[in-house]
């Protein structure tokens, strides 16, 4: 095996330091050389052959569940610190400090970070609105009262401030709403000893309720009821800016029956009541740009082209404090950044990561940065991957279909494709939620950008076949805590945080080291 030979003085240099023993057994004294020699021969063969077989560590084994409940628990910190809400007149800030000081200290310099200044706005009802159908000269007692979110509810930007009509007639407006002349007799009333009538408007889809809104309340309306199905559509430019008309009159969606009681009568008068407030605050985008990638115009470029963009809204709404929406997303992609620092090396394709602000009053955060792209910037996204509410306590995997998106793309059904091939492979089922509303990857869709998107479902009713597939219960809302106080760090499911972030960092990972990633990606 091994042989190995001491000449006289080595021999008494060892007896020297081993008297101990080899002074009643100088014959061991080459046996025991050999079998040392031998083991640590067999020590360090062993040792390199191990290492030459340990499988190389990828983001998928570096991303862990713990750390990610690390993050949740600094941000129900900051909820309870902030009126139990991480909203951007909350604890939103706080929050997204905490996401660029982490990545500042477990990245080092692997991510050039910026906060990306822009308006929001937040509508707040601090009243419970009434609504009654009255008969001026009668009794109040023959009064029809309509319940809230029964009969009709306040959207929100329904109004701004405190009003209290009382007595007032109805006019059903001309045509659908939706052209100016609609409301000639609406601006007659005005002219008027009454000073001014409500607006019954039909429901119509040729037209938005706040453009109609914006309409009457030019004519001089003093509210307005659209009737049809009970909505919760914000009145308001879905592409909201601080140059944009907001409606101050109060604004109610109302059942159809509420309006055949009101047309039943002519004429017709009703009391109506609302407190809503409605604010402008400034706020910010967290953006990180990964080495090897270029975000904005004119930015000197290290390397690469098309960057992976991954994103994630870190506001909550201001009724809690968002640990599943969407502390979950944001905790998710920020333990992920941290991993791909740590792996370092030369990535073939660059990463991009971004924290949203005031997704929750209307995505305005991220329609803020799509509408600032230029079409080189948007050129460089090579897609856009969305997490939203990753781990719902009576979860499903949603896979979004990027098929029924409302700008299909090939990109999005590439990532989907992943994604499906990811959990197929590991026997882990998924269901197929549509890509076409309620989270940022609308915007970025709509400024013309490939994006995907991921999620646990929100206030959605389990289906027979979600219960079938993941447990829990079914004819139950996915996350019955969703936009409530309750949503804290107990309504976070870990298995499901655990198969979303998982899948997540292969797919990503496997984006970041393609060869081709627009030709894989069909990005033209």
């Amino acid at each position: 095996f091994l042989k190995m030979e001491l000449n006289d003085e080595e021999i008494a240099d060892v007896r020297e330091e081993n008297t101990s023993f080899f002074q009643y057994n100088p014959k061991l004294i080459p046996l025991v050389v050999v079998v040392v020699g031998f083991a640590v021969f067999w020590v360090v063969l062993v040792s390199v052959s191990a290492a030459s077989m340990a499988p190389q560590q990828t983001l998928e084994t570096r991303v862990q569940t713990e750390n990610i409940m690390t993050h949740l628990d600094e941000f129900q910190k900051i909820a309870l610190a902030n009126n139990n809400s991480r909203s951007i007149v909350n604890g939103y800030n706080d929050s997204a400090e905490y996401v660029i000081s982490t990545l500042q200290q477990e990245a080092g310099d692997y991510y050039q970070i910026r906060k990306e200044y822009f308006s929001g706005v937040t509508s707040t009802i601090l009243e419970t609105p009434t609504l009654s159908q009255v008969f001026p000269g009668h009794d109040n007692r023959n009064a029809i009262v309509f319940e809230d979110m029964i009969d009709f509810r306040q959207p929100r930007y329904g109004g701004d401030g405190k009003f209290d009509l009382q007595g007032k007639r109805v006019i059903l407006v001309g045509g659908v709403g939706c052209e100016a002349s609609d409301y000639l007799e609406i601006q007659e009333c005005v002219d008027s000893a009454e000073g001014g009538c409500v607006a019954l408007l039909p429901r119509s889809s040729d037209c938005t309720l706040y453009d109609s809104a914006v309409l009457a309340e030019s004519a001089g309306a003093l509210a307005v009821l659209a009737s049809g199905p009970l909505t919760n559509t914000r009145v308001r430019d879905t592409w909201w800016t601080p140059d944009s008309t907001l409606v101050t009159i109060p604004t109610f969606s109302v059942t159809n029956s509420v309006s055949s009681s009101l047309l039943s009568l002519t004429p017709s008068y009703v009391d109506l009541t609302a407190n809503l407030e409605v604010g402008v605050h400034p706020t910010y985008n967290v953006i990180a740009q990964g080495k090897g990638g270029i975000e904005k115009d004119g930015a000197e470029k290290r390397s690469g082209s098309q960057s992976v963009f991954v994103g994630a809204h870190l506001d909550s709404v201001a009724a809690g404090p968002g640990l599943n929406d969407n502390g979950s997303g944001s905790a998710t992609i920020l333990e992920i950044a941290i991993q791909v620092s740590k792996i370092g090396g030369d990535l073939n394709n660059p990463v991009r990561f971004a924290w949203w602000g005031a997704e929750e009053e209307g995505l305005i955060g991220s329609r803020h940065y799509v509408a600032q792209l230029s079409d080189s910037e948007k050129s460089r996204i090579a897609v856009y991957m969305n997490h939203d509410m990753l781990a719902s306590p009576n979860y499903i995997i949603n896979v979004k279909n990027a098929t029924d998106a409302p700008l299909v793309t090939k990109p999005g059904q590439v990532v989907q494709g992943m994604y499906e091939d990811y959990y197929n492979t590991r026997k882990v089922p998924f269901m197929n939620g549509p890509l076409q509303g309620g989270s940022d990857f609308l915007s970025f869709l709509e400024g013309d950008v490939p994006a995907h998107g991921m999620s646990a479902g929100a206030g959605e009713i389990k289906t027979d076949e979600g219960r079938t597939l993941y447990g829990g219960l079914a004819d139950a809302p996915l996350d019955p805590c969703y936009h409530r106080a309750c949503d804290t760090i107990d309504n976070i499911n870990q298995q499901c945080l655990t198969d979303i972030s998982q899948a997540t960092s292969n797919v990503l990972w496997s984006l970041l080291n393609k060869d081709n990633l627009a030709s894989f990606l069909g990005r033209n």
